[in-house]
């Protein structure tokens, strides 16, 4: 069920302000963020061919394509070496960490799609918009308790899957990625 090209645009109207500030705080260049943001609203009609677009939950979910077009840009443009040969690497176990890091957020990213509605959004709102629990709740005309309520379940059901997986102090890391 492919997204209306008026209800794209409407969404383009509403959002491409703020998504085009976000992914400027990201990667730091007008060009780059005008592609991302571009790149955006692509991916999101590219995923309402297969998937169900639910507009409750659009803002976070445009947040959240725009974040993740912002990690990729910034991974793609990491610095090169003086030798031009590639990203510098001062060492393997770096290397091997963010290898490591990069599955984690991967499999994070995966569980947190498996969050009910509300739980997702509050979930996102949070740690990808870094919003406080009030801005989450007036924003959702929901309770700061139920917020609360909420993150905390979406961290105990993120934490059990993780350690189903083998991640060590999954929760600790949750904790850190969470809280920032």
């Amino acid at each position: 069920m492919l997204i209306a090209e008026e209800t794209v645009m409407e969404l383009y109207d509403a959002y491409r302000d703020e998504l085009y500030t976000y992914a400027l705080r990201f990667v730091r260049t007008r060009e780059m963020s005008e592609d991302i943001l571009h790149d955006s609203f692509v991916r999101l009609i590219e995923y309402s061919e297969h998937h169900e677009i639910r507009m409750g939950t659009i803002k976070p979910f445009l947040y959240r394509i725009t974040h993740n077009l912002c990690v990729n840009a910034l991974k793609k443009n990491r610095p090169l070496s003086a030798g031009g040969n590639g990203p510098e690497i001062a060492d393997r176990s770096d290397v091997s960490k963010n290898h490591e890091l990069d599955e984690l957020n991967d499999t994070i990213d995966e569980l947190v799609d498996t969050l009910d509605d509300e739980s997702r959004s509050i979930f996102i709102m949070r740690k990808d918009l870094g919003m406080s629990f009030e801005e989450i709740a007036a924003n959702l005309g929901i309770s700061e308790r139920t917020v609360r309520r909420k993150i905390a379940g979406a961290l105990s059901f993120l934490a059990e899957q993780l350690k189903k997986t083998g991640y060590i102090d999954s929760y600790l890391i949750l904790l850190s990625i969470l809280l920032g």
